[in-house]
């Protein structure tokens, strides 16, 4: 899952990259404005992907917890159950 995040991320990038590339070697004579629009909108799409992955990696995270958590309460529950029985009242 992560690694595709990455993988799209690095082709956004590259996009973007050439995007401002072309723009800017098409009209050299343009505005330094338009030039840093492009380059404020890019850090801008750079922090919120990197909040994203950020965030998928806490929920990852959690959900693995939980699961070793239901694991261990459910060997605890098993193990309970088979012990119980086979000891003398």
């Amino acid at each position: 899952m992560t690694i595709i995040i990455i993988i799209i991320i690095i082709i956004i990038i590259i996009i973007i990259i050439i995007i401002s590339s072309s723009s800017s070697s098409s009209s050299s004579s343009s505005s330094s404005s338009s030039s840093s629009f492009i380059i404020i909108i890019i850090i801008i799409i750079i922090i919120i992907i990197i909040i994203i992955i950020i965030i998928i990696t806490i929920i990852n995270i959690i959900i693995i917890i939980i699961i070793i958590i239901i694991i261990i309460i459910v060997f605890v529950v098993v193990f309970v159950v088979i012990r119980i029985p086979s000891l003398p009242c």
